[in-house]
Parts: C-alpha cells; structure tokens; sequence
C-alpha cells in the first residue's frame, strides 16, 4: 500500500464489506467496531437508570396467626441499551385463604435482570407448617417456632411470638429489619425511597390486627409491598399482603417509552422530580429504552 499521510484521508461512510477507503489507490483497512462503540458512541447507545423494585407482601396467617412478610426491596442504578426493550413484572400481594388456612407468598417482582422476591407468607396456626421464606419472611404461628427468613439485600425474618405465651403469632419481616423482640407483634420496618421525588415508605412487615371482631381492617394500599396483618385470634381476619412497583428514573427529559401489558403507555413524569424523568410501573409491562 502507498504511503497515506494524514491530508490524504478520506471521511466517507463505511461500505457494506465493513471497510473505509482512505488513500489515493483506495486502499483500504477494516474498521474496529467494538472500538469505536465503546469509544465513541457510548453516550449515545446507552444511558443509566435508577431503579426500585419492590416485590409484592406475603398474606397474613389466619386463626392466631403469623403476618406476612414484605417484599424484597431493591434499588440501585444500571446502564441500559437504547432501543432494547425490559421487561417489567410487578408481584401482587400474597391472598390469604379463611377457607383451607393455606395463604400464599407475595409474587415477584422484575426490571430486565433485578429481581425483588415477594414476601413470604404468615404462619396459619391450623395448617401448622412454617412460615414461609420470602423477599422479607413470614411470622410464626401461636405455639410455633418455625418463622420465615428474608433473602440477603433484599429483607429481614419474621419472629415468633406464640411460644412467649400470647395467643397470636408473630410480625413478619421488613426490608429495613426484623420485628423487634420488645414489640413482637409490630412488624419488622420498611425502607425510604425518593425516587420519585418524594421520600416514601415502602416494604413495612405485617402486623396484628387485635380483636377487632370479624370485618378486620383494610388491606395496605396497594404498590408498597407491605405484608399483610396475621389474625390475632379465630374470631378476627387475617389481611392480603399489598402488589410491588417497579420504578425508574433518569436525568432529563424523555428518552424510553413505558407500556403495560397491555400496550398502554406508562405516564413520563417530569415534573415530580425536577431534572428528572421517572417512569413508575403499577403494573406488569417493559420498557423500550
């Protein structure tokens, strides 16, 4: 090949073979792609997120029973790939069962790759199986030790109350620790999010509702992982572990486009985080970046 010198180079576009001419003789070399994607368009294919992702609350245990755990809480940031598309599950609160005393494990919840467990389930005194393991763990049954454990990062255990000689279980686990031994039928503390601009409780164990006769009390509001409250005696109701959220969040204005299941775009807000973008996921969807 002729020698080339800087004023002979040609900046043209690449041909369909992969090379660039770039002397007089067109002579040519193979250009480095990796190279230049790493080097020269990374602002443009990608970009970071924050994200949260809370799994849905296990259910609250019946007839002197355990509550529910809360969902895993997961929160971190991550870069993604412009024009790929995540996909977006949120976990529904765990049900509780007043007809086979067999309540369940909150569900999932996923952004692309993270996973937040769903909280695990509070112990029923009739079934008299543990309580379950979850994103945070279910509380024991009365006269039972057997309590649920959270999973690391994400979660804390439940606690037995029972076997100290009251007539209820024990409070499930929070994603910011477990039920205190002082205050066993509390349950273990949530955690703090601002993602959205406001700083929000999130992923709070279950509790007991006392004997409050046979209406209960509400379930938590939906979309905070909250476990459900356990049953204080046979006379009471048990509660259904609250839904998880999904939430991301990125420095200024629109880039991606939120869908549900359905192919409903999820809002863009920009106006509760200034500066921000955020993209909060009720439901299940994903997320074309």
């Amino acid at each position: 090949m002729a020698d080339v010198t800087i004023s002979q180079l040609s900046l043209v576009a690449p041909k369909g073979d992969g090379f660039i001419p770039i002397s007089q003789d067109n002579s040519t070399v193979r250009t480095l792609a990796s190279s230049l994607t790493a080097n020269c368009l990374s602002e443009s294919s990608r970009y970071s997120v924050e994200y949260l992702v809370i799994g849905g609350g296990g259910g609250g245990g019946q007839d002197y029973a355990g509550c529910g755990g809360a969902g895993g809480f997961v929160e971190g940031n991550m870069y993604i790939n412009v024009g790929d598309k995540y996909q977006v599950v949120v976990g529904r609160g765990g049900r509780k069962d007043l007809q086979s005393y067999w309540n369940e494990n909150g569900g999932d919840s996923i952004f692309g790759s993270i996973r937040a467990f769903g909280g695990g389930a509070g112990q029923s005194n009739t079934n008299r199986r543990q309580a379950n393991n979850g994103g945070s763990g279910g509380g024991c049954g009365y006269q039972y030790d057997y309590i649920g454990y959270g999973i690391d990062g994400q979660g804390y255990e439940g606690i037995i109350a029972g076997s100290f000689g009251y007539t209820a279980g024990g409070a499930g686990g929070g994603a910011g620790g477990p039920p205190s031994p002082s205050t066993r039928y509390i349950g273990g503390p949530g955690k703090y999010s601002s993602i959205t601009g406001t700083n929000t409780l999130y992923a709070s164990g279950g509790s007991h509702l006392g004997n409050l006769g046979s209406t209960g009390r509400p379930d938590a509001a939906p979309n905070t992982g909250f476990g459900g409250n356990g049953a204080y005696g046979s006379w009471s109701v048990s509660n259904n572990g609250s839904s998880g959220i999904v939430i991301i969040a990125y420095t200024g204005t629109p880039r991606g486009t939120a869908y549900t299941y359905q192919g409903t775009t999820v809002p863009a807000d920009t106006a509760s985080r200034p500066g921000y973008t955020v993209h909060k996921f009720l439901q299940g969807g994903y997320y074309i970046a």
